[in-house]
This record gives structure tokens, sequence and C-alpha cells, in this order.
């Protein structure tokens, strides 16, 4: 591998984690929006979860996106389906005579979403795996995590100080950034060595895709210990109705909790780039535990200024597995497979959050805000200790 291109590297994250930003402070608003006009956690919790239904499909659009030169083409074909959805549902929120309508857009929105952050997610690796050194494999992971989290900080600050300002008019700004980002895009460089061996039949491509994955121990075990985002994915509405029903507090303080978790994973992020060598499963226990033991400290806590320490706890131990486990992971899959195995891996990471959030709306429902973190925690903290026991996975060296 030749010498990393830093400054296409950088625009390039950049430009994918802008379509992020937006999509934040759209999906952030709407979700908002929707808790204040329904009154339902249910309701809000299926529109959380919706915007992960498009990973259900994510292995057939790794695969795809692996054969496929249109890259960009089809990443900047998606803006005008998301801006019309925007455009409308401006319109219906300003005439207030619907409910349904809106319910209908922001549900459609979110769905879209999930595509469009989906295949964005996948162009970037694979041109990072294409064209990034493989020394540098941990430094850009972090890189990137740094920035799409930086950006979406920006993004829950922006969303909350809209609401506060404008409920009404606060799908607005997300219309008018959508549009500097689709241009934005346009001179992006996503171009990668794409051999003619890969270009075969879709159909073959699957099929290889999936073996690739079933014969690898490693990929197997983390596949199942990804199942828990079930459970993991049920923060951002655990958070909402934390803010609205135990805190009995506006959209600036959901902001301001939101923040703090952003925070905490960039600062994971970067503090993951201290961490050498070692055994990935020894430092993900570790980072486990804590996330485990703030997620509990929930139902113990009825202050804003006390919820931000768990909160920023769990997303930086969550930042820092993340980091260590996309950097490892990027040296251990062949680049031939990557979409295929990281769309594989994301069906089963990332589908289940399309039914932690209407799961997380039942029990919220059942069982209240605080006894659900409870529920959460001890989840977290069985998928823990079975990292342990996938010795395979657990062993992974840190490089």
């Amino acid at each position: 591998m030749s010498k990393t291109n830093w400054k296409n590297a950088l625009y390039n994250i950049m430009s994918i984690n802008l379509i992020n930003f937006n999509i934040t402070l759209a999906i952030f608003t709407m979700e908002w929006i929707i808790s204040k006009l329904t009154c339902s956690s249910l309701l809000t919790g299926i529109l959380i979860g919706l915007s992960s239904l498009a990973y259900f499909f994510s292995y057939f659009t790794g695969a795809f996106m692996d054969l496929t030169r249109k890259k960009k083409t089809i990443l900047l074909g998606l803006i005008i389906p998301l801006f019309t959805i925007l455009f409308l549902s401006q319109i219906a929120l300003l005439a207030n005579n619907d409910i349904f309508t809106i319910i209908l857009l922001f549900y459609t929105f979110a769905i879209l979403t999930g595509f469009t952050s989906d295949i964005a997610s996948i162009i970037l690796s694979i041109w990072i795996k294409e064209n990034v050194n493989e020394k540098d494999y941990r430094k850009v992971s972090s890189i990137n995590r740094v920035t799409l989290r930086s950006l979406r900080i920006l993004a829950e600050a922006l969303a909350g100080i809209f609401l506060a300002i404008s409920f009404k008019y606060s799908i607005t700004p997300s219309l008018i950034i959508l549009v500097v980002v689709g241009f934005l895009l346009l001179p992006m460089n996503i171009t990668e060595n794409v051999e003619e061996k890969r270009m075969h039949s879709f159909k073959k491509s699957l099929i290889d895709g999936f073996y690739y994955v079933r014969r690898s121990k490693v990929l197997t075990q983390f596949t199942i210990l990804t199942t828990d985002n079930l459970f993991f994915e049920m923060q951002g509405l655990l958070l909402l109705f934390y803010v609205e029903d135990v805190l009995h507090q506006g959209p600036i303080y959901f902001s301001a909790l939101l923040i703090s978790a952003e925070i905490g994973i960039v600062v994971g992020s970067i503090f993951a780039l201290r961490i050498n060598k070692g055994k990935l499963g020894f430092y993900q226990i570790i980072f486990r535990l804590i996330i485990s033991a703030s997620l509990a400290s929930y139902i113990l806590i009825n202050n804003i200024f006390l919820a931000l320490i768990p909160t920023f706890l769990i997303l930086f131990s969550s930042g820092v597995n993340s980091t260590l486990t996309s950097a490892t992971l990027l040296r251990y899959i062949d680049k031939e497979y990557w979409g295929r195995t990281t769309g594989f891996i994301g069906v089963i990471a990332n589908g289940l959050s399309t039914l932690s959030g209407p799961l997380g709306g039942i029990l919220i429902e059942i069982i209240g805000v605080g006894w659900t973190y409870v529920l959460v925690s001890v989840v977290m903290l069985i998928f823990t200790f079975l990292k342990y026991t996938f010795k395979e996975y657990y062993n992974l060296e840190i490089k």
C-alpha cells in the first residue's frame, strides 16, 4: 500500500460525515416534535427505530457497493428525495392540521435516512480500506469517529436551539443545510482501485461474502456480540423521556445530555489512540463494565448536572471500544470482502436497532424510564462476560 493521501482522506471523511450531520439535525428535531404532538413513547420509539430499518438490507447494499463504480452518483441521487420529504414535512408542520400526515412524512424520512447513512458509511469504509495505509487504520478510524461525533454535537445543539426559537419552523434549517451538503459532495473524491476480477455477478458476490463470514470464527463471534444493540440503542429514546418524564425539562436540556454523550465519544475515540498494544477483548470488557454501571446509575439521579456524568462515561467507553474494534477489523478483513462483511455485520448490529425503538417505548410504558435503564444495564453485563468466552475475538491483538 502506498503512502496515505491525507488531503483526500480528510476531505472524504468530512464530506460523508456532513450527510450524517444533516440527518442528525433533522431526526433529532422530528423526535422532539413527535414526542410533543403524540405524547407517546411508542410512536417516538418507532420513529427512532425506522432509521435503522435499512440495515436489514446492509448485506445486499454492501455487496452492491463492493461492485459498482457509481458510488458518488448513488449518494448524490439520495439528496433529492431527502430534500423533497423535508420540504413537505415543513409545510405539514406549518399547516398543523393533520398529525397523521406529519407522522407519515417523518417516518418516511427516517427510513430513507437509514439507507442514506448506511450507503454513505459503506462508501467511506471501502475507500479507507482501498486507499489508506494499514499503519494508519487506527488513526483514520479515530479521525472519522471524532469528526462524525463533533458534527453530531453541533447538530444536536442547533436542533435544541431551533426548537426553542421556533417549533413550527424547526425543519427549515435542515432544508438549507442539505442543499449546501449536496454542493460540497460534488467535488468529493471517492474513486478506488476496482479490480476487474471483482466485477463478477451480484449473486456470486453475495454467496462468497456469506461464506467468508461463516468461515471466520472471529467475524461470527463479533456478529453474535453485536446483538446487544437491540438494547444498547434504546439510549436515545431513554434520554428523551428521562428529560421529559424524570427531569421535566425541555429540548435544551435534552440537547445538553446528547452533547455530553457526543463529547464522550469524541474524547473516547481520541483516547483510543493511546492504546498501542494488548488484547482487544481485555479493553472491551473493562469499558463495557463502565457502561453497564453508568446505565444503572440513572435510576438514582434526578439532577440534569449529575446526569451528564454517566451520559459522558457511557459514550466515552463506547468511543474507545468502537475505535479499537474498527481499526482491528480493518486489518483483519480482506479488502475484497470489506463491503459485504461490514454489510453482513450491519444487518445484525444495526438492523436490530429498528426494533430497539418500539421495544424501548413499550418498556418505558410498562416499567418506567429508570427500571428500563437497569434492564439495559443487566443485558450489557451479560454480553460483557460473553466476550470473555469468545477466545478468538477476545485474543485479537491491537497494533
